[in-house]
């Protein structure tokens, strides 16, 4: 991303209590302004593979964590009444 691009996002960020992460801000370009993986790389002077990573990375850490009994029932317990 250029210097002034990252420089706005930083601001905002600071505003807002955050700053995004890379991944962030590729998954912003990609999720919401629909800019293909090989435009984003343009931009951002990487590569077409790295957007890839980086969108993977984004996708992952934005879904809550799973958990292996999260479909279960859950457990009765026998208590005397």
């Amino acid at each position: 991303m250029s210097t002034a691009h990252r420089t706005g996002v930083a601001v905002l960020a600071r505003r807002a209590g955050h700053t995004p992460t890379l991944a962030e801000d590729t998954a912003l370009l990609h999720d919401h302004l629909r800019l293909s993986i090989d435009r984003i790389a343009t931009i951002t002077g990487t590569t077409p593979g790295r957007v890839t990573a980086l969108l993977a990375a984004a996708h992952r850490s934005s879904r809550p964590p799973t958990s292996r009994h999260q479909n279960r029932a859950p457990r009765r317990t026998c208590r005397p009444t």
